[in-house]
């Protein structure tokens, strides 16, 4: 799906037809669908974890539910996603083909992220440095913003904003 979007995006953009960028997020488990008696039990995770990803940079956001049932899956981690209306943390994922999964920047990534992770002041310092290497990397540069704010961990808070 964002292959494909991707590609329909460019051959528009192209063409002189501006689109934006399709953000993708994706999350399994039971879903209540109508409303059966109020809003308390509507749940659009899927729909929040697509919004979030304006916020952190990303094209596409999955739930550690879906990754867990992918073997095979690749990616990066992001957080633990507080997501609106929400108080349970959400681990949270970006994809990633393999070759990148394997790149020296992705390595970078999940060292810097290690250390977010546990609370070791070098986490500044190390994101960074990646930033600083390799160029533009939407989310690396978020969670350095987020740690010269005072920011810490891998918690992640989206408010009712």
């Amino acid at each position: 799906m964002d292959a494909f979007t991707e590609t329909y995006r460019k051959k528009k953009n192209a063409e002189g037809i501006e689109l934006g960028i399709t953000r993708i997020g994706v999350h399994s488990g039971n879903a209540i669908v109508g409303n059966f008696g109020g809003d308390l039990f509507f749940d659009y995770t899927a729909a929040r974890l697509e919004g979030a990803n304006k916020f952190l940079g990303t094209r596409i956001c999955v739930s550690e539910n879906v990754t867990e049932q992918i073997p095979e899956f690749t990616g990066r981690p992001v957080g633990r996603l507080i997501l609106k209306g929400k108080t349970d943390g959400l681990t949270v994922y970006e994809p990633q083909s393999v070759d990148q999964a394997q790149s020296p920047a992705t390595n970078s990534y999940r060292e810097a992220f290690a250390k977010l992770e546990a609370g070791d002041p070098g986490a500044s310092q190390a994101f960074a440095a990646l930033v600083g290497q390799y160029g533009e990397d939407p989310l690396a540069t978020f969670h350095l913003k987020r740690l010269l704010a005072g920011d810490k961990g891998v918690e992640i808070a989206f408010s009712e904003k």
